[in-house]
């Protein structure tokens, strides 16, 4: 809505804000002018950790503490305690109407003022629940109210009406988490999450495995997916899969692996597929691990068209029948420190043996000398490879 002062609120989650170059004309058309906004701008303030992760029994008392700083400028912010919840990415929002079941008690809650450039700390405690649950996670907010321009309305000097104003108000948003782990729960309540719609859809053009984890309990979990892809109970030829929140998928290391669901929430777990998948028929394996043992298991059917997915035409190619050979691409050469000798893979896909044959040839179809093919000829049983 337009009025005499136009006013957005940007939210700064956590503490990126992009914002792209623009600019934009106000005014009447016999008293216009140009205004830019450019893209230089930073958080009202900043906070240590965002996430304090720290561990006792049921029963204990657990002490807890965020620095906070403000840039440039005094800044009023607001802590309060609120609920966490995700949506299917894995990101964690809050959700301020569920802060009543936060057990989280702020010691410096509410309004502050934050002297320029002056540390402060956000400290509290929080009584492990009691119960089976091996993991919490809480959630507090902390967020200034932004600035407004204070100028006095401007009047067009030919018509007296007021000019029309843009302005942006800026707010910085931060959602800080508490992660508690229970020391001594056996966490079997795990075995509640439930694993569904395993699936393989085109990403790129290549072909990704994924399937969702739903939290029905008022418990939040941590776990470990692993999916394995069969054309048959006892095939092997496809790689074990970690799949990962979407929300991680640029982390390295274990940290990538680690899935989270927080209460009556889901969120989707992927991974993409090394191998070329190809038409057919196939099982999805899925295992759910938690605290290094299996805690539960689901197997899903799936048809796979090998159309779906046309980036894999630089991986592998079909020759005819079924049979299909990759790389679809190779380069040798006889200079110094050239690749001399590599390794084709042929597949048969059908079912029936088929006998395959191999050549080199030039583009007018004549045979290419001083290039040896070994073996020239051989036969592949139905499902095999060479």
């Amino acid at each position: 809505m337009i009025e005499n002062f136009l006013n957005h609120s940007i939210i700064l989650r956590v503490f990126l804000l992009t914002l792209s170059l623009w600019s934009c004309t106000v005014g009447s058309a016999s008293a216009q002018r140009t205004v830019v906004i450019n893209d230089n701008f930073s958080p009202a303030f900043q906070i240590e950790p965002l996430v304090q992760r720290i561990s006792g029994r049921r029963g204990d008392i657990l002490d807890f503490e965020f620095k906070i700083e403000t840039l440039n400028r005094d800044t009023e912010i607001e802590v309060l305690k609120v609920g966490l919840r995700q949506d299917l990415s894995g990101q964690v929002i809050q959700d301020e109407q569920a802060s009543q079941l936060n057990p989280i008690d702020i010691l410096t809650s509410g309004k502050l003022t934050l002297s320029r450039d002056i540390p402060h700390m956000i400290q509290g405690v929080v009584k492990v629940p009691d119960g089976d649950a091996s993991f919490y996670s809480l959630g507090i907010l902390v967020r200034d109210h932004g600035t407004k321009s204070e100028r006095p309305p401007e009047f067009d000097s030919s018509s007296s009406k007021p000019v029309t104003k843009a302005g942006i108000n800026f707010i910085t948003h931060y959602v800080l988490r508490v992660d508690i782990d229970v020391i001594g729960a056996r966490g079997d309540q795990v075995r509640e999450l439930a694993i569904e719609e395993g699936r393989i859809y085109s990403y790129n053009g290549l072909p990704k495995v994924s399937t969702i984890v739903r939290n029905a309990t008022d418990t939040a979990f941590e776990y470990e997916l692993r999916s394995q892809l069969r054309a048959h109970p006892s095939d092997r030829s496809f790689s074990e899969l970690r799949m990962s929140m979407p929300v991680r998928a640029a982390m390295e290391g274990e940290e990538r692996y680690l899935g989270r669901v927080l209460p009556k929430c889901s969120v989707r777990m992927e991974s993409m597929l090394p191998e070329v998948l190809l038409s057919g028929r196939y099982q999805l394996d899925v295992e759910m691990l938690s605290g290094g043992r299996v805690v539960h298991r689901r197997t899903f059917s799936l048809g796979v068209n090998s159309e779906d997915f046309p980036g894999q035409e630089v991986k592998s190619k079909h020759i005819g029948g079924g049979i299909y050979a990759s790389p679809t691409q190779i380069e040798l050469s006889q200079a110094r420190g050239g690749q001399r000798r590599l390794a084709l893979e042929i597949k048969n896909t059908s079912k029936q043996p088929q006998t395959v044959s191999l050549n080199a040839l030039n583009s007018r179809g004549t045979v290419l000398t001083g290039l040896l093919i070994q073996p020239e000829s051989f036969t592949l049983s139905a499902g095999r490879s060479r």
